[in-house]
């Protein structure tokens, strides 16, 4: 699994990938060169690595993860857009007090946050 891999941005290679094995773990140093150095996620057969950070003109990101979690074969190093999380909004519950979000439950959770109860609804709901 260790060597030098391309990275693809769609088609386009736009980078490469130097991967090193350290004990359990794998080194990933991946420099990349994108015009306007977008904000990019690097992923390894699917699964993301994380973002790319600008530098020097280049985007990169150093990591290391388990051996465990990335199958045996040749890796396919690809880059994704970074799709912004939804943001979400926590409401602690309260006892007799009347809930002002019920027409928003769907897609809420239960949750706990700073030892209180309470509800959270993402953004999207």
């Amino acid at each position: 699994m260790e060597g030098t891999w391309p990275v693809c941005l769609g088609e386009k290679k736009v980078g490469q990938c130097v991967v090193t094995r350290q004990g359990l773990y794998y080194q990933i140093c991946c420099r990349c060169v994108v015009p306007g150095e977008p904000l990019l996620r690097l992923c390894w057969n699917g699964q993301e690595l994380g973002l790319l950070a600008p530098e020097g003109g280049q985007l990169r990101l150093d990591t290391r993860r388990p051996c465990k979690h990335f199958p045996q074969g040749t890796p396919s190093f690809t880059l994704e857009e970074n799709r912004r999380r939804p943001e979400e909004l926590f409401i602690p519950l309260s006892p007799g007090e009347p809930f002002a979000y019920l027409s928003r439950l769907e897609g809420a959770r239960l949750s706990y946050q700073n030892g209180k109860k309470g509800i959270t609804l993402s953004d999207k709901t």
